[in-house]
């Protein structure tokens, strides 16, 4: 009936696996990782900390994949989640997936990875990935949420 070769869902440069698969390839390993920094904070970080996701597909995999792995919902600048916006979260302590450390080092004085994934088939920008701690932020996410949101 549809020719999947023909459909071109989005403009960018695939894997071997068509976009359509390859924007997914890897959810649960990226929220495997970002769980594994999450629980390696301490008590007291661990309970104010918030996840941070570059776009809305990272954040979409830590709020399908990461309940189960004790992760609280993911806040993200990108799209519809950055109308969202921060929540009460103060932002002092930030698991962050797909930023680079430069990115982070604009709103935060401490900057630490905390894991990797290296995925072959996922789409470019989520084929290796840096999990960051962000800590010592310059604003809260309240005060700097506006930097933070993009559309797309």
């Amino acid at each position: 009936f549809w020719d999947v070769q023909s459909i071109r869902v989005e403009n960018v440069p695939v894997s071997e696996l068509p976009q359509i698969f390859a924007d997914m390839f890897g959810w649960q390993e990226q929220v495997r990782a970002v769980a594994g920094a999450y629980s390696a904070l301490p008590d007291a970080e661990r309970a104010q900390a918030v996840v941070l996701a570059y776009n809305y597909g990272e954040a979409s995999a830590v709020d399908y994949f990461g309940s189960k792995l004790g992760l609280p919902r993911a806040i993200s600048g990108h799209n519809q989640y950055g109308l969202w916006g921060p929540g009460a979260t103060s932002g002092h302590v930030v698991v962050a997936i797909g930023f680079s450390e430069r990115q982070l080092l604009q709103f935060y004085d401490e900057v630490t990875p905390a894991a990797s994934v290296s995925l072959k088939y996922a789409i470019p920008e989520d084929s290796h990935l840096t999990i960051f701690v962000c800590r010592r932020p310059h604003q809260s996410l309240q005060e700097s949420w506006s930097q933070w949101k993009y559309l797309s």
